[in-house]
């Protein structure tokens, strides 16, 4: 089996981060500098965490709709501590970017995709890297490339507290499980295995766990991975040919050596603490709560500080319980304590090989992940339909929203409109008032007029009457001229008359004396 097997997609799927109760992500290359620089302006306080105020802050940038963001930090802060790790934090950029794409944000989304998802954040741009120079992998330095004691001793105590279904081997999950929190690339993950998993077997012990520990740590440290093991780190992982124990009493004067001590659990002792155990495991969970276990531990008469070391050594899995196999190497180290042995700062390899086989722990631990699976499952369709739910609550919003802002935009038109109205109302009542003004000027000019017509007729009268009496004094006027006229026209036919009558002597001086008395015809008028 090739390590490239155990590092697959189909695996990473299934690996959580027990801090966020998050699947673990994998960060892209591309993503790498970015994710880490963002972080570094999220996290205000340096408290190598972004608690709620700084992702507000900080997320906001993207210019997401509040109701999405919401919905984000919802399916990032699954463990309710309102704070975000890193692994948890670059779940949520990642998330952000989705959504800025048009996708609804959810773990699978985030799953499936596999292209690098880097988010749009307002004001924020990252800077450009400077090359990191990295020694030759053919120059080792001893600090880098052996493995001392001290760190044989600081790597016991990690391999002690894996959870591993075979006490002296790590399977291939086990390693990706615990591997990956080191945050480096799946192909460096894969090349590691390949160099520590030395037998080729699928598994590793302890000693290729050093290795694997050795290669990871300068890896982080900015060195390259070799092509080969290097000779003087391999010489270094050989252990002791004779085990031996360093005297851990802090007022020697110098370090003494002396034989180890049989830390084995005789078949005896396991029949006792399998009785023990099953007696208070009644609910058949497989497992012993810290009361309960403390209870029996106190039973012992161990003073408090000693307990407290063998439930640290005992508690492997640190969650706060203990398995029947964890039950098994407590009541051993109280057992070797009330011997007068000292209890040491590491679990002895002696006490994990001589445990029973994890058959039936193996089983139970196995149907409680399942359990937490399906139980993880559930939450994850409640999530989503809650997801679906508040997108749906907000494109609601936002209809309703869009149809506030109609509404307002309708009514400030029928505002528009009244005022408008108003306005030529006004203008009509002004025009009105000048009319009845004008009316009232007219009605004034006619009354004036009327009053005036008939001053003018009755003047008209009078002048009428004047006038009639002069046409009547003209009439007798001229009545009076045509007598005149007719008694002149006789006059003159008479004086025709006479003048054409012989004349007399005496009828000249007659026709002088007549002539002055005659009258001028008046002329017609």
């Amino acid at each position: 089996t090739t390590g490239s097997s155990f590092f697959g997609p189909e695996l990473r799927t299934l690996l959580m981060d027990p801090e966020s109760q998050l699947p673990i992500l994998t960060v892209l290359p591309e993503e790498q500098q970015p994710f880490a620089y963002y972080f570094q302006l999220a996290d205000q306080d340096h408290d190598s965490r972004v608690n709620v105020n700084e992702a507000v802050s900080f997320l906001g940038k993207a210019k997401l709709h509040y109701e999405v963001l919401n919905a984000i930090w919802n399916l990032v802060n699954v463990n309710g501590r309102n704070s975000l790790n890193p692994n948890a934090f670059y779940t949520a950029l990642k998330l952000v970017a989705l959504a800025q794409r048009g996708v609804q944000p959810s773990l699978v989304a985030l799953a499936t995709t596999k292209e690098p998802l880097l988010p749009s954040l307002e004001g924020i741009s990252v800077p450009v890297a400077t090359p990191v120079q990295t020694p030759s992998p053919l120059v080792a330095t001893p600090e880098h490339h052996v493995l001392t004691e001290h760190l044989r001793s600081t790597y016991l105590i990690q391999w002690n507290s894996i959870p591993k279904t075979q006490p002296n081997c790590m399977t291939g999950a086990e390693a990706v499980a615990f591997f990956q929190i080191s945050g480096l690339p799946i192909d460096q993950l894969s090349l590691i295995w390949e160099l520590s998993d030395i037998n080729k077997d699928g598994s590793l012990d302890f000693t290729e766990f050093c290795l694997a520990m050795i290669l990871i740590t300068n890896t982080l440290n900015g060195h390259r991975l070799p092509l080969v093991v290097p000779e003087a780190l391999l010489k270094s992982l050989q252990p002791p040919t004779t085990p031996m124990v360093v005297s851990l009493n802090p007022f020697a004067t110098n370090n003494t050596i002396r034989p180890a001590i049989d830390w084995t659990i005789s078949e005896a002792n396991k029949a006792r603490y399998e009785h023990v155990f099953n007696s208070l495991d009644t609910a058949k969970t497989g497992f012993l709560s810290s009361t309960n276990a403390v209870t029996v531990l106190a039973q012992s008469g161990l003073p408090q500080p000693a307990l407290a070391t063998i439930w640290a050594l005992s508690d492997i899995d640190g969650d706060n319980q203990l398995s029947k196999r964890e039950l098994y190497i407590a009541m051993h180290l109280c057992d070797m304590k009330l011997k007068g042995i000292e209890i040491p700062p590491v679990l002895p390899p002696a006490v994990i090989a001589s445990l029973p086989p994890l058959v039936s722990a193996a089983d139970t631990l196995r149907e409680a992940l399942r359990a937490k699976y399906r139980k993880k499952s559930e939450l994850m369709k409640a999530l989503a339909a809650k997801q679906a739910e508040n997108l749906e609550h907000a494109r609601k919003l936002s209809s309703e929203e869009q149809a506030h802002e109609s509404n307002n935009q309708a009514i400030d038109h029928v505002e528009k409109t009244l005022e408008i109205q108003k306005a030529k109302q006004q203008t009509l009542r002004d025009l009105l008032h000048q009319m009845q003004e004008k009316k009232k000027q007219l009605d004034l000019e006619k009354e004036n007029y009327i009053h005036e017509a008939e001053q003018q007729k009755a003047n008209f009268d009078v002048e009428q009457e004047q006038l009639h009496e002069v046409s009547c004094i003209l009439n007798n006027e001229i009545e009076s001229y045509n007598r005149l006229r007719d008694e002149v026209n006789a006059m003159r036919a008479e004086l025709a008359t006479l003048t054409s009558q012989p004349p007399q002597a005496q009828q000249p001086h007659h026709a002088q004396q007549q002539q002055p008395q005659q009258q001028p015809q008046p002329q017609p008028q």
